[in-house]
C-alpha cells in the first residue's frame, strides 16, 4: 500500500508492506513488515530538503531440531 502527494514546493511518499509466507515444513514460516517514507521540500529556490527512511522487521520460524545445521539458523 502506498500514498503519494504534494504541492508546488513539497512532495511526499509513504509505503507500507506486509509479507506472510507459510513454510513448507510444519512450524516454519517467514513474516516481514516494511515502511518507507520520502519527503522533499523546496525551502528556497536555491535550497532543497530531502529526507528518506526505510524500516524493516522480519520474523523467521524454523522447526525444532538437534541437527546443528538447523539449530544454528537465526
Amino acid at each position: 500500500m502506498n500514498i503519494a502527494g504534494g504541492g508546488q514546493t513539497n512532495s511526499y511518499y509513504v509505503s507500507l508492506g506486509y509479507l506472510d509466507d507459510q513454510g513448507i515444513a510444519i512450524a516454519s514460516g517467514f513474516k516481514r513488515y516494511s515502511l518507507r517514507a520520502n519527503l522533499n521540500s523546496e525551502l528556497k529556490p536555491w535550497l532543497r530538503l530531502t529526507t528518506s527512511i526505510a524500516l524493516t522487521h522480519s520474523v523467521q520460524d524454523a522447526p525444532k531440531s538437534d541437527d546443528s545445521n538447523l539449530a544454528n539458523m537465526h
